[in-house]
């Protein structure tokens, strides 16, 4: 349970008061954001083109910054110029290197022939196919001689057979090798009647 306070009496930021009535927080302290950036709880003068990359503030058109997902980076310091640099996540990559990502986390790898990513994981294609973010052993019974690709496709609802899909929530992919994948995690429901 908080303590009462009088607002016309103060601003409270993070639970510290402050004596002025009105007033906008950055984390524990108040700030003007006229003047004022607030970046994650730290305040940095405000001028044209300064963005928050994490607590850190920095001007977006410099090209020797980089800011990858909160951490900031000053190029010149790493030896590295603007234009060959990618992020992969908060980390910088090498242009010779391959970022894969999945909704959990991203990557680095150093690039490989016949190599190939599968969400965050970075598979040999000749042995591994990838169906919906999984891989899967292309010797696996069924598998066959088909031909193996990298890559999948989300198909409408309305091209799939409701009775095969059970009238419950799925995503169905279909591979690249023709075999089908269903996720539960899916966003749209079947119901009897639906198109």
């Amino acid at each position: 349970m908080g303590i009462p306070y009088n607002p016309a009496k103060g601003t409270i930021c993070c639970s510290q008061f402050h004596g002025s009535p009105g007033q906008h927080c950055c984390g524990t302290e108040i700030y003007r954001p006229d003047v004022e950036i607030c970046c994650n709880g730290h305040r940095h003068p405000k001028s044209e083109n300064i963005h928050c990359c994490g607590v850190k503030a920095y001007n977006i058109k410099d090209p020797q910054m980089k800011c990858c997902a909160g951490t900031l980076y000053t190029l010149t310091s790493l030896h590295k110029h603007g234009g060959d640099v990618q992020c992969c996540g908060s980390t910088l990559q090498e242009p010779q290197d391959i970022c894969c990502s999945s909704e959990e986390e991203e990557v680095i790898y150093s690039a490989k022939t016949g190599f190939s990513c599968c969400g965050h994981l970075y598979y040999n294609t000749t042995l591994w196919s990838c169906c919906a973010g999984r891989l899967r052993s292309i010797h696996e019974p069924g598998q066959g001689q088909r031909k193996m690709i990298n890559e999948s496709r989300v198909l409408s609802v309305n091209n799939l057979n409701k009775t095969d899909l059970c009238q419950k929530k799925r995503c169905v992919w279909e591979c690249a090798d023709g075999s089908w994948y269903g996720g539960r995690s899916a966003a749209f429901s079947l119901r009897p009647g639906n198109r």
